[in-house]
């Protein structure tokens, strides 16, 4: 096991030439604050840039993380202040005065639990690099070398390198931003070997579930992950990182080590939770290879001070969602018919989504860091459509090529033309890709689904499966149709309306309380039982405040309020089909 104790405070070390060092501690656990301290050679240089991301890779919004920073001041090795300004809202320009070492200080606020945050408290030090660490700008090569200060009997969980006891070592300041650590004196450890890679699995928090069943179910999705890039992982030590909390959600963050997941207290209490736990550890482990070693040209090099835009997100969030899921099924931790459901729930959410007809898949990926206030109506995810778009892409290549190739042969392109020769992917190298295996012509496919906004094709591509999607109607919900979306108060705000519905031809807006139905009160507690009193067609009056006055909306209800997807497979599939269907979902060998 990779974990130690520490003595609480011990005195800081001296840096070298060769090393630009970091020590993170903290005084006052309540006070959330850490206390970082950066010392580095001035290498004869007048003044030194320092800067903090704007963001970090998985999340692409800015966030300015600089926004935590406190109490920063500069010395030198002499403990001599040093002059500086901060010459943009996330970038401190240092002058050395000639100073051989350069000691940066600062606090920096840590609240937020997550997987892509920064929390520290009495219970544990949680810290993503990308939230805390600045680094020398023009010198994120470097090597640097982080010293943790714990209280003592502390235990430490990072994929970091371990140079002695409380130091650890990182090949360049973009691999320290990349490696979260956990420091608590409660952690639960359990580890496995696969291929000559080892595997640490690391909870902070109450977990209420043998650690030994999750390691091997962990074992079975690594397996099949591993062996579908040719039987070797590309590092020899790997880290899940959870965090179990009572106000904490599902949430995770990959890195080229490690992933760091987030999950509420009852995360294993019941089997559809479980399932959401290997599914969030599948989709983060795919990630090893899909973002972080194939990723696109952009994330190659990253620059933290500004947005990284690429078209290519639906493929490289949203089939690794894809993956992840099938990964499940070929481990054998889900059933055929809960990887079926799984496919139904996405083509339902993507097909619900009045975005599919606005933004194409690949304007979702480029447009990502920008919040639209109207959202719910414009955008689409790319995580939910790159993973039907994953599916569907995986049996059209198995249908041109006679089951010969598949998207499994894509991504092993990918990994070995880009990943091993240290590229990154053009924007037009997925389409390259799918073309060169298949042997076939894809710009058409790509220019109606993925450049475009053409309704998805999936009869014809299930087919080759012996697979079709059909419309089936939910008698417990209310065939009629209105069109808004409510909050769960007793006000019932209007949140949204959805264009061409009802509700917005009617004349309702986003902002309108609902009062009442043909003079009922309704609320959302009530809104599907009193919609189950109408048929469709039936007009309505809806009573709403607007602006702090009364009015009244005549709407006319539609139908197919209570429709849904469903996957159904052929009872008699030919041969093809089911050699094609075999083949897709069984484990890999």
């Amino acid at each position: 096991m990779f974990f130690w104790f520490f003595a609480s405070y011990v005195l800081a070390f001296q840096p070298d030439n060769k090393m630009i060092d970091y020590t993170i501690s903290w005084q006052q656990a309540n006070s959330h604050l850490f206390e970082i301290t950066i010392e580095t050679p001035s290498l004869g240089q007048e003044t030194i840039d320092f800067a903090l991301p704007n963001w970090r890779p998985g999340r692409y919004l800015i966030q300015n993380y600089a926004r935590n920073v406190q109490e920063f001041s500069v010395s030198n090795d002499k403990g001599q202040l040093l002059d500086w300004e901060k010459i943009d809202k996330s970038t401190w320009r240092i002058q050395t005065g000639k100073a051989s070492i350069v000691k940066i200080y600062y606090k920096y606020y840590a609240n937020i639990l997550d997987a892509g945050s920064s929390l520290l408290d009495d219970k544990e030090a949680y810290f993503n690099g990308t939230n805390l660490f600045m680094y020398q700008v023009n010198r994120r090569l470097e090597k640097c070398r982080l010293k943790i200060l714990t209280p003592e009997n502390w235990l430490i969980a990072t994929a970091l390198k371990k140079e002695s006891q409380n130091v650890f070592l990182a090949n360049s300041y973009d691999e320290l931003a990349d490696s979260p650590v956990i420091a608590s004196p409660s952690l639960k450890t359990q580890e496995f070997t696969y291929a000559n890679t080892t595997y640490h699995i690391v909870f902070q928090g109450k977990l209420d579930y043998d650690i030994n069943t999750i390691a091997d179910n962990l074992r079975k999705i690594v397996e099949q992950q591993v062996k579908l890039f040719g039987g070797t992982a590309p590092f020899e030590h790997y880290w899940f990182l959870y965090h179990i909390g009572n106000n904490t959600t599902w949430h995770g963050v990959e890195h080229s080590y490690s992933t760091s997941i987030t999950m509420p207290a009852n995360a294993f209490a019941l089997e559809r939770s479980r399932q959401n736990f290997y599914s969030i550890s599948s989709h983060e482990l795919f990630h090893a290879w899909n973002v972080k070693r194939i990723m696109p040209s952009v994330f190659l090099n990253p620059d933290y001070s500004r947005e990284a835009y690429t078209r290519l997100l639906w493929f490289f969030e949203g089939v690794t969602s894809y993956y992840g899921e099938l990964s499940l099924r070929r481990a054998e931790i889900i059933d055929e018919k809960v990887y079926l459901a799984g496919i139904e729930k996405n083509i339902s959410d993507l097909q619900n989504a009045p975005g599919r007809l606005i933004t194409s898949v690949e304007d979702a990926s480029f447009n990502d860091w920008l919040q639209p206030d109207d959202r719910e109506n414009t955008r689409i995810s790319f995580y939910n459509k790159g993973e039907v778009l994953g599916l569907l892409l995986d049996l059209e290549i198995r249908r041109r090529t006679d089951n010969a190739k598949s998207l499994d042969d894509v991504i092993r392109y990918l990994y070995q033309n880009y990943a091993m020769e240290n590229q990154g992917v053009p924007e037009n190298g997925i389409l390259l890709a799918v073309e060169t295996v298949s042997g076939t012509d894809f710009k058409k496919f790509f220019s109606q689904f993925i450049s475009g906004c053409d309704e998805l094709l999936y009869d014809q591509v299930l087919a080759i499966a012996g697979l079709s999607l059909q419309v089936e109607t939910d008698k417990s919900r209310p065939e009629a149709y209105l069109g808004i979306k409510l909050s769960p108060d007793e006000r019932a705000i209007i949140l949204n309306v959805t264009p061409n519905s009802p509700a917005m031809i009617g004349g309702l807006s986003k902002g309108d309380v609902l009062l009442a139905i043909n003079d009922n009160q309704v609320n959302l507690a009530n809104l599907s039982e009193t919609l189950m009193g109408y048929a469709p067609n039936a007009k309505v009056t809806l009573t709403v405040f607007r602006a702090r006055q009364l009015r009244n909306f005549e709407v006319t209800l539609t139908n197919l309020g209570n429709t849904y997807y469903q996957l159904k497979s052929l009872a008699n599939k030919s041969e093809v089909q089911q050699r094609v269907f075999t083949s897709w979902l069984s484990s890999l060998k």
